[in-house]
């Protein structure tokens, strides 16, 4: 049977079979490329109905033939119309799906919308906070500038502590060497005293003996009508030179030894007089200006401790005694010394006035308080508090807070600006003024108790 002999329609149909097999195989393809396709398709079906058109009259003959077939024909048309069934709700259930997820991304859409603007709101918020931010790191900044500043004082002042001990250092080890020194001293003072003992008990007896002699000598004094001797007040030159005395009799021979120990007791037992701290001041302001010095006073005293030699004992009796400048260390002489630091017999003999005053006048000359005078007003210990040092105090001084009720009556701001920190920061005004205030209340109470 040839191809010419069969049905019009038959070949119709299978032309449209193979169609929807081919357009089904291919309906995934990019809409684009599947149109180019299609189009290119349809020209091959064009070509291929004008073939199938002059192959007609050649399939009519082989109808006949073909029609035994159309039965198998039509089973398999049968089949193609379930499949394009299929086709037609697989294409229904994909459009579907394709509703379902264009609603989902409108959804989405819309909702990332929504997020956008939340977003937008929160990205506003951040650059706000950025730009605080940025002011406190300014602030923070500032604040590490001063920190650095401060830091290289403190480095300088410990370069300047770390030369201060290595001198300490050498003169303790000259210390060391004088104890020593003065424990071989001791030694033989103690085999002295040994023999001073074995003498003392023979001056006993003989004491006795001059007792029994003055009770006798008394007895007949009483009926001899005399005046009592004036009583002798010494001064401080008196006691200065008991004191020397006193120093020197040790080096003597065995038997002034005890004359130095009467004397020692003496210069212990003596009162010493008051020094008019007013005219030394008014001898250091008229040696100042011929000096070619200019004359500073300031309310609050220098740290007298920095001198060598000078301890805290010493510190304290200096600011007593109304002395608190470098200055004013340089112009003491030896008398005024040993009067207001009332030293002990040992202490004498290892002080050195002159070395004294030349440490007071190197630091006098470095902290460049040349001619400074301590005018003399009270000023409380700030370094007690708690993380206030010597410097932090001394700021306090210069802004004329003196004493503990000055301090608690300032403001934390008013501190900020003595010191140029803001409230909150490093510095815990607040605990520094509360603790004022204590102590003011508890002076206030120790007062009220005396009265009572």
């Amino acid at each position: 049977m040839t191809f010419s002999s069969v049905h019009p329609l038959v070949v119709w149909l299978f032309g449209l079979v193979v169609g929807l097999i081919l357009g089904w195989l291919f309906w995934r393809r990019p809409a684009r490329q599947r149109i180019g396709e299609l189009q290119a398709r349809l020209g091959e079906r064009e070509e291929r109905l004008r073939a199938n058109e002059q192959a007609l009259g050649a399939a009519q003959q082989q109808n006949r033939t073909l029609e035994a077939s159309l039965t198998a024909y039509y089973a398999r048309l049968t089949e193609a119309y379930k499949r394009i069934t299929e086709l037609q709700n697989e294409l229904v259930n994909l459009r579907s799906a394709h509703h379902e997820l264009r609603a989902r991304m409108e959804t989405q859409i819309a909702t990332a919308k929504a997020g956008k603007e939340v977003q937008e709101v929160e990205l506003e918020e951040l650059r706000t906070k950025a730009a605080e931010l940025r002011a406190g790191l300014d602030i923070r900044e500032a604040e590490n500038a001063d920190l650095r500043h401060r830091l290289e004082a403190a480095q300088t002042a410990r370069a300047e502590l770390e030369n201060v001990l290595a001198h300490r250092d050498r003169e303790l080890e000259a210390l060391n060497r004088q104890v020593a020194a003065l424990q071989a001293e001791l030694e033989a003072a103690q085999i002295n005293r040994r023999g001073l003992e074995a003498t003392l008990s023979q001056r006993m007896t003989e004491l006795a003996a001059l007792q029994m002699q003055v009770e006798s000598l008394q007895a007949q004094a009483a009926a001899m009508p005399t005046a009592p001797p004036p009583a002798v007040v010494p001064d401080a030159t008196t006691t200065v030179a008991l004191a020397e005395q006193a120093a020197a009799a040790p080096q003597a021979e065995t038997p002034t030894v005890a004359e130095a120990e009467a004397l020692t007791e003496r210069a212990a037992a003596a009162p010493f007089v008051a020094l008019d701290v007013a005219a030394i001041k008014a001898r250091i302001l008229r040696a100042t200006p011929e000096a070619g010095v200019t004359v500073r006073q300031q309310a609050w005293p220098q740290d007298l401790e920095e001198v060598r030699g000078i301890g805290q004992a010493f510190a304290n009796r200096l600011y007593r005694a109304g002395i608190g400048t470098f200055w004013e260390l340089v112009h003491l002489n030896d008398a005024e010394w040993l009067a207001i630091l009332q030293p002990a017999v040992a202490q004498r003999r290892r002080l050195d006035w002159d070395a004294i005053r030349q440490s007071a006048l190197a630091l006098a000359q470095t902290t460049d308080t040349v001619g400074l005078v301590w005018s003399g007003t009270r000023a409380d210990d700030f370094v007690a508090l708690p993380g206030l040092g010597k410097a932090l105090a001394r700021r306090l001084y210069e802004a004329g807070i003196l004493t503990y009720e000055d301090l608690a009556q300032k403001t934390p701001e008013q501190l900020a600006a003595v010191f140029g920190v803001p409230p909150g920061g490093r510095f815990d005004y607040e605990a520094w003024i509360a603790e004022a205030r204590r102590r003011v209340a508890s002076a206030g109470d120790e007062t009220e108790n005396v009265r009572t």
